[in-house]
């Protein structure tokens, strides 16, 4: 007997009306409810494009949720640099068009405005303090938080001229502390040693190293 072959199921009605029931759910946030639908979708037809594409958001938007109430949680406990610091990992690949974005973007811009000002107060009394690569460095990392801090730019150049006049100050009083001079320079004795062994080898080396000698007064 012949056998026949059964005509392709359409399931185009079925698709449409999950792809309805996943696009409601997403605009509700029901993530969870969305990718139901979407599995059945993709259970009905694997190439699915509108379905494979909604499918690939409403995971990402899973995945900044979660990401999101950590931060929200690490807040909530005053863990500030916690919550900024699943901002800058967790977030940071955050899609722009996301529904969270104006939210997460919102946190980020007061979570760091609050550390960077923090960091500013710690710079300006190390700075009282004299301490002034302490001063530099947290004015520095408060400017990799926000780089228009407030304060940072003109303690970093208070600091810089404070500790270079505070390091001439000290090479004042013992010249081997001079920022200055090299530790590693030869005396004109050094020098002048240096080019008698090398007299015979290289000649213009040895000649260089003479007038180097002669130059810090070896005669």
């Amino acid at each position: 007997p012949e056998v026949v072959t059964p005509p392709p199921v359409d399931n185009t009605a079925t698709i449409r009306d999950l792809l309805e029931k996943a696009n409601a759910a997403a605009g509700q946030r029901k993530w969870d409810d969305a990718d139901k639908q979407l599995e059945m979708v993709l259970a009905l037809d694997r190439e699915h494009v509108g379905g494979k594409a909604l499918k690939a958001k409403v995971n990402a938007e899973k995945a900044v949720e979660a990401a999101y109430g950590e931060a929200v949680a690490a807040q909530n406990k005053n863990d500030l640099p916690g919550a900024w610091q699943v901002i800058n990992t967790k977030l940071a690949g955050m899609p722009p068009d996301s529904v969270y974005a104006p939210q997460v973007n919102e946190m980020k811009g007061a979570i760091g405005k609050t550390l960077a000002n923090k960091l500013i107060d710690e710079a300006k009394a190390a700075f009282a303090k004299k301490q002034w690569q302490e001063a530099i460095n947290k004015s520095e990392a408060a400017q990799k938080i926000v780089p228009n801090v407030d304060g940072a730019s003109d303690l970093i150049t208070k600091a810089k001229k404070a500790k270079i006049e505070e390091a001439k100050k000290d090479a004042a009083k013992d010249p081997k502390k001079d920022p200055t001079t090299d530790p590693n320079e030869k005396s004109a004795d050094e020098l002048y040693k240096e080019a008698r062994s090398m007299h015979n080898t290289d000649k213009a080396a040895a000649l260089r190293l003479y007038e180097q000698a002669a130059a810090k007064g070896h005669v």
